[in-house]
């Protein structure tokens, strides 16, 4: 008895990808990042759903500034991370107590600055699980323009992308650095190119 061939079946297409800032190889943005000498080192500690996000910023921060550390709050871990605070370090968080950072003297400016990335309601349980962070001075920001994050919803005014918030931080602590605005170019044109796919999928 002849048997009936059936018709195998296609795999999955995957994308091709970029490993470096995790974006399809098509709108990877390696090329793009400049590469920046910061004084002021960078401690991202960054949402476990932040880390593949597809447009996730701090990727921008991680690939264009030297002095970057990121840590990832995981939640088999209750989003508590393990990090010994360097001294002179600040965290840039809302706090009641927080100081404006255009306010600061060049003596007051920190030589680190902690930086919660996701959502905020993420960054908020993230501050929450991590008290060692509230021990720490804080420091806040007063945008001048609205966030360009026109992708991602923001709570209220004021909310900044986590790469805005650094840029806009570091070019008061650090000044004489040249460069923060090419971060923020990048940034523009991922947001544009996830304008352009979202509106070619629909």
């Amino acid at each position: 008895m002849k048997k009936t061939a059936h018709p195998v079946p296609a795999l999955p297409r995957f994308r091709d990808e970029c490993y470096r800032c995790f974006r399809a190889a098509s709108v990877c943005i390696c090329d793009r990042v400049p590469r920046l000498s910061n004084r002021t080192g960078v401690i991202v500690l960054q949402h476990h759903r932040e880390v593949l996000h597809p447009i996730g910023t701090a990727r921008i921060a991680r690939l264009g500034m030297q002095n970057v550390s990121i840590h990832v709050a995981r939640r088999q871990q209750q989003l508590a991370i393990d990090v010994a605070p360097p001294e002179n370090c600040s965290v840039l968080y809302p706090a009641a107590d927080a100081v404006d950072v255009a306010e600061l003297t060049p003596e007051k400016r920190p030589s680190h600055l902690i930086v919660l990335d996701g959502t905020w309601s993420q960054a908020r349980r993230m501050y929450r699980a991590n008290p060692w962070l509230h021990e720490l001075p804080h420091l806040a920001i007063d945008p001048a323009a609205p966030s360009r994050y026109r992708v991602r919803k923001q709570p209220r005014a004021g909310c900044l992308s986590t790469i805005e918030a650094l840029v806009c931080a570091l070019r008061v602590i650090e000044p004489e650095t040249r460069g923060f605005g090419q971060l923020l170019d990048v940034f523009d044109s991922m947001v544009k190119e996830q304008i352009r796919f979202e509106n070619e999928s629909r």
